[in-house]
């Protein structure tokens, strides 16, 4: 929920505020810039939030989360568990590089 507001209201309510300076003063000087970033950074942390929030689901409701990822002659797994890699333990995921065949 909170990834969305987040999100939402860098897309939608500082373009607003984007549009407004624009308009009175145009695209070429520093405060226009400031508030363009703060609208970016607002949507890409809203999309990060909600792409961790959906990890955080999928390991909560089946107790591992594995993504394979790589070229087809050296794919890379990472597996993500409950008994084995978290923040707490200061264990680093598990990830395994495995034979094409």
């Amino acid at each position: 929920m909170r990834a969305g507001a987040i999100f939402v209201g860098g897309a939608m309510g500082v373009e607003l505020a984007l549009a407004y300076w624009t308009d009175l003063h145009g695209s070429g000087n520093l405060v226009y810039a400031l508030i363009d970033w703060v609208e970016e950074t607002m949507e890409m942390t809203g999309a990060g939030l909600f792409l961790a929030a959906n990890v955080a689901v999928l390991t909560n409701q089946t107790g591992q989360l594995r993504l394979v990822s790589g070229a087809a002659d050296a794919p890379v797994a990472v597996s993500l568990d409950d008994g084995g890699a978290s923040e707490s333990s200061g264990q680093p995921p598990s990830v395994s590089h495995q034979d094409a065949g």
